[in-house]
């Protein structure tokens, strides 16, 4: 079966509050042989450090590559965990 591809969109706070714990709670438990993810964030912030940190994968992508991005990886998934924001419009 092929795994199916996520891209999580967040735009942490200083320093990682509660919407980047929950996340980071998500993916640590996600099925690995089931799913291929990364997330991507806007900017440099010390929540990468966290996913560093546990293995997860990130991108920094600034808000003017987002859409290419997102179609070059054709994901089949995507989940903002942010709230309204540019980078989730634009995710979306």
């Amino acid at each position: 079966m092929k795994k199916k591809k996520i891209i999580y969109l967040d735009t942490p706070i200083e320093p990682s509050g509660g919407g980047q714990l929950s996340l980071l709670y998500l993916l640590k438990n996600l099925d690995k042989s089931k799913y291929d993810f990364v997330v991507f964030v806007p900017y440099k912030c010390s929540f990468l450090d966290i996913l560093k940190n546990k293995g997860i994968k990130f991108e920094i992508v600034n808000l003017q590559k987002l859409f290419f991005k997102i179609k070059d990886l054709r994901p089949d998934l995507i989940h903002s965990n942010s709230p309204t924001t540019k980078y989730s419009f634009y995710g979306a």
